[in-house]
């Protein structure tokens, strides 16, 4: 699964304009593949967009069916699936940050929202946990700096 999050030209600018002082790529790549690993999984453990604003709550007869089950009725935390494929990775070219270690055919549906279900007739409601924010992108930003 891919998703771009737009409106990163301004750090991918200044990104390039400190790339070939860096001297050591992989170190690099590294700390901010921690950094986007940890604002994910903070953003999934407080039940917030990227942005901080919190997700919306689940649907009363989901809280209701859940918990008849017996299962989490943490948001995005049903059998903990999503989570368990929660990763980041570091690529040739830079750090991939998402639903990557194995496949989630509903990862994109609870980033972006939309209609979802037997003829797409269930409305689920976006619940980003991938994306920046500004303390990422200033946190981002420090790596390279120190680093270059």
């Amino acid at each position: 699964m891919d998703i771009k999050i737009d409106g990163l030209d301004d750090l991918q600018a200044w990104i390039e304009k400190r790339i070939n002082r860096v001297r050591d790529m992989e170190i690099l790549k590294k700390d901010i593949e921690v950094a986007l690993d940890t604002s994910m999984r903070e953003n999934f453990e407080k039940e917030q967009a990227p942005d901080g604003t919190s997700w919306v709550d689940l649907a009363d007869s989901t809280l209701e069916y859940r918990t008849k089950k017996g299962l989490e009725t943490r948001k995005l935390y049903n059998y903990g699936a999503l989570w368990q494929t929660m990763d980041t990775e570091i690529t040739g070219y830079g750090v991939k940050s998402g639903s990557i270690k194995g496949s989630v055919p509903y990862a994109r549906i609870h980033q972006k929202g939309g209609m979802a279900g037997r003829g797409k007739k269930v409305h689920i409601p976006a619940r980003p946990y991938i994306g920046l924010n500004p303390m990422l992108e200033s946190k981002i930003k420090k790596i390279i700096e120190e680093r270059t």
